[in-house]
């Protein structure tokens, strides 16, 4: 089963250990994932029930298209109206040989790419795809109250920061 990124579609996530989340293709590129519990389901007669979510979504991130493209995740259960969709968020590249060189990457007009000081780049997203295991990952490591050491050497590094060894 072929599942296509079309906006507002929601799929059901379960991890291997378990635990469940929802991901919703937003209007660009991007997929935001909420909790279990934040899912309310619109039903309309004769048609695929609609999803509105309450609250805001664990992290919106991009997915590789091979995480959801051949139905790890399962269908598309139905749709978010485009209205009741996150904001497409801003992400950041960082230059790993030199850190101090960062980028903010806007596609909610474009897709822009501008340079940044690496403190604007703090609380931001990578632009990376991340793959099935490790959004998986990120979610059963929210359940579970933990940093998610996929999400954590992907932070952007500021200067005077001494580097971690992984990365």
């Amino acid at each position: 089963m072929a599942v296509r990124f079309t906006p507002g579609g929601v799929l059901k996530v379960v991890t291997e250990s378990g635990d469940v989340a929802y991901a919703v293709f937003m209007r660009k590129s991007s997929t935001a994932f909420y909790a279990e519990d934040a899912l309310a389901e619109v039903r309309r007669e004769g048609r695929r029930p609609r999803y509105v979510f309450s609250g805001p979504p664990l992290f919106i991130a991009w997915v590789a298209n091979a995480a959801y493209a051949k139905g790890r995740w399962g269908r598309v259960l139905g749709k978010v109206h485009p209205d009741d969709l996150p904001d497409d968020p801003v992400y950041f590249r960082q230059d790993s040989i030199t850190p101090e060189h960062c980028w903010l990457v806007d596609h909610r007009t474009g897709f822009d790419i501008r340079p940044a000081d690496p403190h604007e780049c703090v609380g931001l997203e990578p632009a990376a795809a991340w793959d099935d295991i490790h959004v998986e990952s990120r979610i059963t490591d929210h359940y579970a109250g933990r940093p998610n050491d996929f999400f954590e050497i992907t932070k952007v590094e500021l200067p005077g920061e001494r580097a971690s060894e992984e990365r």
